[in-house]
């Protein structure tokens, strides 16, 4: 049996003359996990990036270097395309507006194809919200963001699988699809996971009283609610609040963010701590100092930060979108709270209860440690090869004469 996996992903990278590319590190470490679980050959289907993007962990490496083949290409030529298709044992695509046709194409030689889900409808919706003001400019992407699901769900359909990063989509899409597999993204190994002295310790230090410490990480930009941190520092000073905010990260809204912090006088309690190194410093220091995280996503993208704060033994204080309320559902314990979408002062709230009752934060503190236990980037790798292995397997059972 045909064992090459084809992979097609979103990002783009930045091809050099020189014989190397431009990527994210957190990219490069799921190929590697491929090579590592794949029983066969592994080639990357990637496209040119014209620009830079909002990445944080961007590395350049040798194409030659890497143990997979990497081939630049267009997934707007579907000439080459089928040439690569028919040579596949599986093909693992991206669902999005570039690749909806990609499942057709794979009917028309006689692959399986298998896509990759993120953003739900009402997520693209809340995204579009976010970032677009211009009335008329945003009823223009939502009717596309519209049109587009129609086609994808098209596509859904037509593919041998889905794989669906959160639950908005493995919602929305497992009607659709004979094989759909729910994984939560995230990029951490056992060994990065807080250990039971360290957190223990922690939650001592905690339950002994002094200010609850906070933190937010990721990109500062609007889509992830960077620009809620301010005021929801203001509302937890108000309420008498005695708490310490780190921020960790980098992006559009820092400069703003600053000035916020020092024209509010909030330079005695929230910290703009920059870009930490993912598990060399940002877990440690998770793991070691922070009691409550707070994500105030305004729509329900399946960020990793869900799964690698819980995997620090930090519960999550977050706007109740589709994403985080999906991850709060399947934990079924209690790992953290949800608050009113997009809102602030419930959301401070709700954290000044929390900021009372720390016997409350230690419990979803031990609570998310075992929920992201099951939820290791090694496992959530694991189940989804076999799932991959078992599509392309039934696949070629059912088509035989492929």
């Amino acid at each position: 049996m045909n064992q090459l996996l084809l992979v097609m992903p979103t990002l783009r990278a930045r091809f050099e003359a020189d014989g190397t590319l431009t990527t994210t590190r957190k990219f490069l470490d799921g190929m590697q996990k491929y090579v590592e679980l794949w029983p066969g050959p592994i080639r990357l289907l990637m496209q040119q990036t014209p620009d830079s993007d909002s990445n944080l962990d961007h590395v350049t490496v040798r194409i030659q270097d890497l143990p997979f083949n990497v081939v630049q290409t267009s997934f707007s030529d579907a000439q080459a395309l089928r040439r690569e298709f028919a040579a596949a044992g599986v093909l693992l695509a991206s669902l999005d507006h570039e690749q909806v046709l990609v499942s057709s194409l794979c009917a028309e030689v006689g692959a399986p194809c298998v896509y990759v889900s993120e953003y739900s409808l009402r997520t693209r919706y809340q995204i579009i919200d976010t970032s677009t003001h211009n009335p008329l400019l945003r009823w223009r992407r939502r009717l596309w963001a519209s049109r587009l699901e129609g086609r994808q769900r098209k596509a859904v359909k037509r593919a041998s699988g889905i794989q669906c990063n959160g639950t908005p989509t493995f919602d929305a899409y497992k009607p659709l699809n004979p094989s759909p597999h729910l994984y939560f993204d995230t990029r951490v190994s056992p060994g990065l996971i807080v250990s039971p002295e360290l957190m223990r310790d922690r939650l001592a230090r905690m339950m002994a009283g002094g200010p609850i410490k906070l933190a937010f990480s990721g990109r500062l930009a609007k889509m992830k609610g960077a620009d809620h941190l301010v005021k929801i520092a203001l509302a937890l000073r108000a309420m008498g609040v005695d708490f310490r905010l780190d921020i960790f990260g980098n992006g559009e809204c820092a400069s703003d963010m600053k000035r916020e912090i020092a024209s509010n006088n909030l330079g005695d309690r929230v910290f703009m701590r920059g870009v930490l190194r993912f598990a060399e410093e940002l877990m440690p220091e998770m793991s070691a100092n922070v009691d409550l995280a707070i994500l105030p996503h305004p729509q329900g993208d399946p960020s990793c930060t869900y799964l690698e704060t819980l995997s620090a033994g930090v519960p999550i204080a977050g706007y109740a979108n589709e994403a985080w309320t999906g991850v709060q559902r399947t934990a079924k314990a209690e790992i953290g709270v949800s608050t009113k979408l997009g809102d602030p002062q419930p959301l401070a709230a709700a954290i000044a209860e929390l900021a009372r009752d720390r016997a409350r934060v230690a419990r979803m503190s031990e609570a998310g440690r075992l929920f992201a236990l099951g939820h290791t980037f090694d496992d959530t790798f694991k189940r989804r090869i076999d799932h991959l292995l078992a599509v392309r397997s039934t696949f070629f059972q059912t088509n035989s004469h492929v």
